[in-house]
């Protein structure tokens, strides 16, 4: 998150006047299932079980999800600015089938764009870039 920030912002480790504490928790982590991921990725009858686990959870079969939560605070007073909880499922993607937490990395790397895109946005920015 500070690599992406940090494209933006001077980072601090002191509060200063105008600045942002922003505070993020990983609240839930489930590693994929490589094996069952593959199984419910080109078997006929793992397709089909993992399509109707999908419709029933929005979850397929043996992919891995993250839980986090955000919340940002002006640093000199405390008050709440903002606050965001939000849950990514991973997909199945036939490269990364036997890494078990590339879907966390890939949304944590979400969560930090998404976060610079939606304070560049909040300041009227000209060149914010939605991930």
């Amino acid at each position: 998150m500070t690599k992406e920030l940090e494209k933006d912002y001077r980072i601090v480790k002191d509060p200063e006047p105008g600045t942002l504490r922003v505070q993020m928790a990983i609240v839930d982590a489930d590693s994929s299932k490589p094996v069952r991921n593959t199984l419910s990725t080109i078997v006929p009858v793992g397709i089909a079980l993992s399509l109707v686990k999908y419709t029933a959870t929005g979850k397929q079969s043996g992919v891995g999800e993250i839980t986090m939560q955000i919340k940002i605070t002006d640093a000199g007073t405390g008050e709440l600015l903002g606050a965001a909880l939000d849950r990514r499922v991973g997909g199945k993607e036939l490269s990364k089938l036997w890494s078990g937490w590339h879907n966390a990395d890939d949304a944590l790397q979400y969560w930090a764009k998404r976060l610079r895109f939606a304070l560049c946005d909040m300041r009227g920015g000209a060149n914010c870039v939605k991930p």
